[in-house]
């Protein structure tokens, strides 16, 4: 079975870090996985933290007055929910698996603490 560093070195935009700089990100996260049709998170929630993706897929969804809107789908490699965090603003669409998907997790302070210390979280 592979380690949580090998089976980030396989995806994209984790590519960018260096050996030292994915060892403070992993240590800082947290594995769990979401079954298929699951929610992550829902819009205007809070924000909790940010997801990377590591293996599935997500669909993020917006709701409006006219009902809901596919804003995109998440593959593996990719982050989710970043831009909430950053703006310290609620979450402005849900997210759902679209079939059983693997995720790390960042919670704020990690998070926060990974910007001013690991260059390449940037």
């Amino acid at each position: 079975m592979q380690s949580l560093n090998e089976r980030c070195r396989e995806l994209k935009n984790f590519d960018v870090f260096d050996d030292a700089s994915l060892s403070m990100f992993i240590e800082r996260a947290r594995w769990f996985s979401l079954g298929g049709g699951l929610e992550l998170f829902r819009q205007d929630d809070p924000p909790d933290g940010v997801y990377f993706v590591l293996s599935g897929r997500l669909i993020v969804v917006r709701k409006d007055t006219f009902g809901e809107e596919v804003v995109g789908y998440i593959p593996a490699g990719e982050p989710v929910g970043e831009m909430s965090l950053l703006a310290g603003e609620p979450r402005s669409a849900s997210a759902y698996a679209l079939r059983d998907t693997e995720l790390l997790a960042v919670d704020p302070a990690d998070a926060a603490w990974l910007l001013d210390n690991c260059a390449d979280f940037a």
